[in-house]
């Protein structure tokens, strides 16, 4: 049986993971929001690869570390979610790709 110390000493630890991250990771999800709403105000190859990009090294990191500590779930989570993000970033590929290449159709040749 684990100690009243041993758990309170746990919750401890707990509670100051959560006040350092917590706002972390509240801060980058606005980030991610602005980079989103970016990418469908202007869409762009470069925008939608650091989408891309953002969830595959967030989903490989935190699953890779939730393997070595044994938290299981929380790799299907990541699995389920970054499986629905890239998704749906797939799914607006295509704006990003077409609007490029509109864009420098467009341009008057430079001599």
């Amino acid at each position: 049986m684990i100690s009243r110390k041993t758990l309170e000493h746990q919750l401890t630890l707990i509670k100051f993971l959560i006040a350092v991250f917590g706002p972390t990771v509240a801060s980058w999800s606005v980030l991610f929001y602005a980079l989103v709403k970016a990418f469908f105000r202007r869409p762009s190859r470069g925008t939608w690869w650091a989408l891309v990009m953002s969830v595959v090294v967030w989903a490989s990191m935190d699953s890779a570390l939730s393997i070595y500590y044994g938290l299981y779930p929380a790799v299907a989570l990541n699995a389920v979610v970054a499986s629905l993000f890239l998704g749906l970033l797939f799914n607006v590929r295509q704006q990003a790709f077409k609007h490029q290449t509109t864009q420098h159709a467009s341009r008057p040749a430079q001599s």
